[in-house]
């Protein structure tokens, strides 16, 4: 019965509050940290007795699932890029604080969006070439598309409250989406690591018209 939003505690059935500085406050140190471990069930095999899942390559049971659309300009004179919208379904199981989930995905999001398109890493004759922040270009604010999150909340039951890992879901997908959005605008794939302008003109070598899609 009790909620906790920002700043107060909430009794429902009563609709008292109580501030959390106040709640803070009658509380003893160690009472306001909580810790809890969990490990993950592993597929086949029983994981040996104080031994690390990860030192034996056991495979863990729980996975996560996401898929990713992206809607993007591309003016094909130029090779310059506009992602003006993305869309992440994703599957991480019983997802306990929307808000937190949502931030992680956009999160992510902004890191597939650099790797895509703008953080090029280069390496000529052994010697790092982007070795600072004004030759590695990263995204800011001001160049992020509209995000929207969409979650399949689905109960683990294997998952500590039945939830699972979202780390990585919200990354690994935006790449290829951008990539495949290129792809269509353009009518070839375009097979660079990091889809700068410079590149985009490069493989396509001719000069075509602004299209959207």
């Amino acid at each position: 019965d009790i909620m906790l939003l920002p700043g107060r505690a909430v009794h429902s059935p009563s609709g008292k509050e109580l501030p959390l500085t106040v709640l803070a406050g009658m509380m003893a140190s160690d009472e306001r940290t909580a810790t809890a471990s969990y490990t993950c069930q592993v597929a086949g095999q029983t994981l040996p007795t104080g031994t690390n899942l990860r030192h034996h390559g056991f495979p863990h049971r729980i996975f996560s699932a996401a898929a990713q659309l992206v809607r993007l300009e591309a003016d094909l004179l130029t090779g310059m890029v506009r992602v003006c919208d993305v869309l992440t379904c994703a599957e991480a199981g019983r997802i306990l604080n929307p808000q937190l989930a949502q931030q992680q995905i956009q999160g992510a999001v902004a890191q597939g969006l650099g790797y895509a398109l703008w953080e090029e890493f280069l390496v000529r004759e052994g010697r790092i070439v982007t070795d600072n922040l004004t030759t590695y270009i990263l995204p800011t604010a001001v160049d992020l598309p509209r995000m929207e999150t969409v979650f399949i909340s689905i109960a683990e039951d294997e998952g500590p409250f039945g939830m699972k890992g979202i780390g990585e879901i919200g990354l690994d997908g935006v790449y290829p989406a951008v990539a495949n959005a290129i792809a269509a605008i353009a009518g070839r794939r375009i097979r660079q690591e990091t889809l700068t302008a410079g590149s985009i003109l490069a493989a396509l070598g001719e000069e075509c018209e602004v299209v959207s899609g």
